[in-house]
């Protein structure tokens, strides 16, 4: 390994993650936000083809984050419905 690579390769990741930000910022402020959110990445990856490769980590997080909102809506139900039968006891 020459003593260049690090260098090179710290350079390539600041360039990766500063186009990526940008076209997240893109998605956000084509929806009138001025945060980007995890979505907005999202977009910007399923939008461009040279990150395929980050598509299946994207699916899986927007995946993982559809079961935790489901989990809650279900616990908060759960939480009302068990609370209401206290109240009419």
């Amino acid at each position: 390994v020459s003593s260049e690579t690090p260098l090179v390769f710290t350079r390539a990741v600041q360039l990766f993650i500063k186009e990526l930000s940008l076209r997240s910022w893109f998605e956000a402020a084509a929806e009138r936000r001025g945060t980007i959110q995890r979505r907005d990445v999202d977009e910007a990856i399923f939008k461009c083809d040279k990150y395929d490769f980050l598509c299946d980590v994207a699916n899986g997080v927007i995946k993982q984050e559809e079961a935790e909102s489901k989990r809650a809506r279900g616990a908060a139900a759960a939480g009302a419905a068990a609370a209401q039968s206290r109240g009419s006891s």
